[in-house]
Order: C-alpha cells, then sequence, then structure tokens
C-alpha cells in the first residue's frame, strides 16, 4: 500500500520506498535523500496496540502509520474448533 502510493504519486520516493514485513522488521523503511531512513509500521489506533510495536527490538524511532478498524469487522473469523 505505502509503496504502491509512492509509486503511483511520487517520482522521489519510487525508489526510495521498500517493503519489509517479517519477523523483526518494520513494515517499510523509506530511504531518505540525505541517506536518512524513516522505519513505518502499520497497525491499528489501539493504544496498547502502538504501544506493543514501539516495545519490539526495532521500535526505536519507529513511525506508527495507524488506521481505525471499522466496527463488526474481525480481522480474523474464530477458528470453529475455539467456539463454545
Amino acid at each position: 500500500m505505502v509503496s504502491q502510493l509512492a509509486d503511483a504519486h511520487s517520482p522521489l520516493l519510487q525508489d526510495g520506498v521498500r517493503r519489509l514485513g517479517g519477523p523483526n522488521e518494520g513494515d517499510w523503511v523509506v530511504e531518505l535523500p540525505d541517506g536518512g531512513q524513516v522505519h513505518l509500521d502499520l497497525t491499528t489506533d489501539n493504544p496498547n496496540t502502538v504501544a506493543a510495536h514501539r516495545r519490539r527490538p526495532y521500535g526505536e524511532g519507529l513511525e506508527i502509520v495507524s488506521y481505525r478498524r471499522p466496527d463488526g469487522v474481525i480481522p480474523f473469523p474464530p477458528r470453529a474448533d475455539t467456539q463454545p
């Protein structure tokens, strides 16, 4: 999503946004023209979730991109074997 937006809207960022994702990494890193980097992580706007992301090994200096999950949306349907 972030890298697709960069491709579509910013020639400057087209080569500078890399999707990481995976264990012990943020979701994206943006390479700045001055050689610096901005690390981004996508999560819900739940304060507990944001705090948990910041506690991760890569969390120092991490920029959080948050979103509000619409009411009634269940991100992972419950498994049948865990239902009462």
